[in-house]
């Protein structure tokens, strides 16, 4: 029997590992539909516009290919690209999701993509100093609020024109008067109130407040 195992077990060796190697090759060969869902990029935005509008974050991909490949494909390897460097003007355009868009290994094709196009608004970046206002929470008993000073007085913001221009104020977070003055005077944070406009700097303020008791000036 064991003589019978080693006759031309070259020949065996050989005839095991062709067998093996066909069955690599007609199993990877199956061919296969998957849907996977990717992240869209956006690249080369000009510095000049801003997207005013809500970004798609991702695109549902149907491929199809060999199954091999298939297998060892993730989402976040072979993103949406959608190259905005064209764009030079404000408005609304178009993009439409193909093969152009998404690295693909080799034999694997895009069968279609969800959604299929995305439509983005552009508008100028512009720039704006806007002023700060203050609250004051807190006030001690028996005082009152005479004067404050804010430093800086205003901010600078960008962002779309439509956003800039419907801010009329930025708010300060409430000074809290129960806490005692600092040499400084107050650190407080501003709020633009628009997710599209940002500060140009640290969105941070100073307040010097002088409080008064209103029984003295009687």
């Amino acid at each position: 029997m064991k003589r019978l195992f080693l006759r031309n077990w070259p020949l065996k060796l050989l005839s095991l590992c062709a067998a093996f190697l066909l069955w690599l090759i007609f199993s990877g060969a199956h061919e296969l539909t998957t849907a996977i869902t990717v992240p869209i990029q956006y690249r080369n935005i000009p510095k000049h516009l801003e997207i005013s509008s809500e970004m798609v974050e991702e695109a549902h991909l149907v491929l199809r290919g060999p199954s091999a490949r298939l297998s060892r494909l993730s989402g976040a390897e072979i993103p949406v690209i959608i190259n905005l460097g064209d764009i030079t003007t404000a408005g609304q355009r178009t993009f439409s999701i193909h093969r152009d868009n998404v690295e693909l290994p080799p034999s694997v094709i895009l069968e279609r993509a969800l959604p299929a196009q995305v439509r983005l608004s552009f508008e100028q970046r512009i720039t704006r100093q806007a002023p700060v206002h203050v609250r004051f929470e807190n006030v001690p008993a028996g005082q009152a609020v005479e004067g404050f000073v804010v430093e800086p007085p205003t901010l600078e913001i960008f962002g779309p024109r439509s956003s800039v221009m419907r801010i009329e104020r930025v708010e300060a977070d409430p000074v809290d008067l129960s806490v005692p003055q600092p040499e400084r005077g107050y650190a407080v944070s501003a709020y633009a109130g628009d997710q599209r406009v940002i500060f140009t700097g640290p969105a941070l303020v100073r307040v010097r407040v002088k409080l008064t008791s209103p029984a003295a000036n009687k």
